[in-house]
């Protein structure tokens, strides 16, 4: 009688590593980034600065390459001159103003376009200075023996902040210099003490939180009284 062999529980062996090649999956690949219209995700916010400082506004933007820039003022593009210099790049867009004066005082955009759209914002500058002189000439009436009323106009433009006060200066034909004489909220003082047959000339500078203005122009000369004999 012929013997069986036991059955092995083993897998057969298909073979070993160098029998097959071991294949690799393949690197995912990275998806395309979707096209985009350009965004503004940073911005400044309304500006106030003393005349002669420097300002730098600067827009940063999103979005699909390539993206154009625009700074306007009141919906005209800004010219680069000596005073105003635009640098543009892939992240945005820097406004920068060298001496910021009166005139640079407005409304700023930032227009950003592409291929897919555009957007905008908005930034508003104002420029704080001393006042501009009181405007005319100061004018003296109600003359009498040892006072006269000066009147006077406010301030053309009172530099971004309200005027305070008034600084009234006069001139005496005997020493021949200006002094500061007085003080006052209104646009009109009453002068006291004058001697007679002294000539007398006034000036007015406006006041404001930022400074003191030039003096306006000078008042016609004035004479209070009769010299007694």
């Amino acid at each position: 009688m012929k013997s069986r062999r036991p059955k092995s529980s083993l897998p057969p062996v298909l073979g070993t590593e160098s029998d097959a090649t071991v294949k690799k999956k393949p690197a995912p690949k990275t998806p395309p980034k979707a096209a985009m219209p350009p965004q503004i995700i940073q911005f400044p916010e309304d500006q106030k600065v003393r005349a002669g400082e420097s300002v730098e506004l600067f827009g940063k933007v999103t979005g699909t390459q390539p993206i154009t820039c625009t700074w306007m003022k009141f919906r005209k593009q800004i010219q680069e001159s000596e005073h105003m210099k635009v640098e543009n790049s892939e992240n945005g867009s820097k406004l920068t103003i060298l001496a910021a004066r009166q005139e640079h005082c407005g409304c700023y955009t930032l227009l950003v376009e592409n291929k897919l759209g555009s957007r905008q914002a908005q930034v508003n500058l104002t420029v704080v200075d001393k006042p501009d002189p009181p405007a005319g000439t100061p004018c003296a009436s109600d003359i009498r023996s040892s006072s006269l009323t000066l009147s006077w106009y406010g301030s053309s433009y009172d530099g971004g902040s309200a005027v305070q006060s008034y600084s009234i200066e006069i001139w005496d034909s005997a020493n021949k210099t200006w002094k500061e004489l007085a003080t006052c909220r209104s646009t009109s003082f009453n002068v006291q003490d004058l001697l007679p047959d002294h000539e007398y000339k006034f000036r007015v500078r406006a006041i404001n939180v930022y400074g003191t203005s030039e003096p306006s122009q000078e008042s016609e000369l004035t004479t209070v009284g009769e010299k007694p004999e």
